[in-house]
């Protein structure tokens, strides 16, 4: 069971819906990180990776501030928190390359669900219903 920062548990059926509405996602970022250890076990020098893991990004501008972290998640973060992180991984890479470090807010984050809550329910429409997304995305719709 996956928990906040503040040690509360989440829902199974949160983490289930989450899942579904995000499996498309989470395959081919799994599938890419396969690749570049696989590439970097055949060429060590060729790749040098941090893999961000944020967790849910929402729209913002001004940085609330954030933390860097290997073993805690958070619930959100904004665009501008995320940005600035990436940026301390930058000139952390030494002490970060090849780990999963996630980004999180130590400060208020507005909570502007309209863009993931779009994202999600497309996400489940292609999950359950894959003929329906297809139709969609031929007219545009999402």
């Amino acid at each position: 069971m996956n928990h906040d920062l503040k040690g509360r548990p989440t829902p199974a059926i949160v983490d289930v819906i989450l899942y579904r509405a995000l499996h498309y996602l989470y395959t081919d970022l799994h599938n890419a990180e396969e690749l570049y250890r696989q590439t970097h076990i055949s060429d060590p020098e060729l790749l040098d990776v941090i893999f961000v893991q944020p967790p849910g990004i929402v729209p913002g501008e001004v940085a609330t501030g954030h933390e860097l972290s290997t073993t805690k998640h958070g619930d959100m973060v904004s665009f501008a928190d995320v940005g600035e992180g990436m940026i301390e991984m930058v000139e952390r890479r030494e002490e970060l390359r090849w780990r999963g470090v996630c980004i999180y807010a130590t400060g208020e984050v507005g909570m502007d669900w309209s863009d993931n809550m779009k994202a999600m329910v497309t996400g489940l429409v292609a999950y359950f219903a894959p003929w329906i997304w297809r139709i969609g995305r031929n007219w545009n719709f999402w």
